[in-house]
């Protein structure tokens, strides 16, 4: 009775953690597109004159 480690991990532990791994997932991505909409009201980010200066044909 009993099992072996990979299977205590995955059946119990990650099963276990799996609300809060999801709620870091979403607290993360939520974030990032919070700062990246404030850097871009800012003025963050790659201007297009350096875009369409760096690329010439």
């Amino acid at each position: 009775m009993g099992g072996n480690l990979k299977k205590i991990i995955f059946n119990v532990l990650l099963v276990e953690a799996l609300p809060r791994i999801i709620r870091s997932i979403t607290v993360t991505l939520i974030s990032i597109i919070g700062f990246s909409a404030m850097s871009g009201t800012v003025g963050g980010g790659i201007e297009e004159d350096t875009i369409s200066s760096s690329i010439s044909f």
